[in-house]
């Protein structure tokens, strides 16, 4: 589809080496030099959120079978494969919510509500004793792979056209260094808390996703913020220059 359908978007350029410093020193510049009107802070910090959500998300996938499978719960083949079905449902249930949501509200607000659904889903999950709760986690999950698209999106639109690739080569490394620390991290605490709280690891996953959910909300309220600062100096240019015509009209 993306071969035939989807346009390219950066002209060719028929001296361009396949192996070459200049793409790592791309990736490097992109994160030091600021990306379009100097926005580095925000790459860093949408970067950040991305890191710890695709974390959570991978970590929390690789224990629910080893919690499903021991006490209370105890489920067998076929009960762990109607969880694997409610698991992968909410793929589809996060594209259509996605863009349900995003006619009305604005991304960040978007992104806001995949986290609370996803953050939901992990506290049930962590107190899950019954099927029917283990069940209702999934059922509150629907919303879980909203927010990724979302923090790509507003990636993307930090950069210029040109920068694309280096930006999505660096999202590709984050998202390798995800798989890497969250099977490091989820699978070393949950034998490690078996004995305090079983389903330490959901909550904890949890409260990481608070992070990102703060900062998304404080970003959207700075540049809100700032779009109200420039509305306002516009308008008071605009006053400023009715003024110099009035007075040039009544010397005339």
């Amino acid at each position: 589809y993306a071969y035939l359908f989807v346009p390219e978007s950066v002209t060719p350029d028929p001296e361009t080496k396949l192996v070459s410093t200049r793409h790592y020193r791309a990736v490097y510049d992109l994160y030091t030099s600021g990306g379009k009107k100097g926005h580095r802070a925000w790459l860093w910090l949408y970067t950040l959120c991305f890191f710890l959500v695709v974390t959570v998300h991978f970590g929390s996938r690789e224990l629910y079978v080893l919690y499903e499978l021991s006490t209370p719960l105890c489920w067998d083949s076929e009960l762990i494969g109607y969880g694997s079905a409610a698991q992968h449902l909410s793929y589809i249930s996060s594209l259509l919510g996605l863009k349900a949501l995003q006619q009305c509200l604005e991304d960040s607000w978007v992104a806001i509500i995949g986290l609370a659904s996803n953050v939901a889903g992990l506290v049930v999950f962590s107190v899950a004793d019954t099927t029917a709760l283990m069940f209702t986690g999934y059922g509150l999950s629907f919303l879980i792979m909203a927010s990724t698209p979302v923090l790509r999106s507003k990636l993307s639109k930090l950069v210029d056209p040109s920068e694309q690739g280096a930006l999505f080569a660096s999202v590709a490394c984050v998202e390798g260094l995800c798989s890497l620390v969250a099977s490091g991290l989820f699978n070393s605490l949950y034998p490690a808390t078996l004995h305090v709280m079983k389903g330490f690891p959901f909550l904890f996953g949890a409260i990481l996703l608070l992070i990102p959910g703060l900062e998304v909300s404080g970003a959207e309220d700075e540049q809100q913020g700032d779009c109200s600062e420039l509305k306002l100096t516009v308008q008071d240019l605009r006053h400023k220059k009715w003024k110099m015509t009035q007075r040039w009209c009544l010397r005339s």
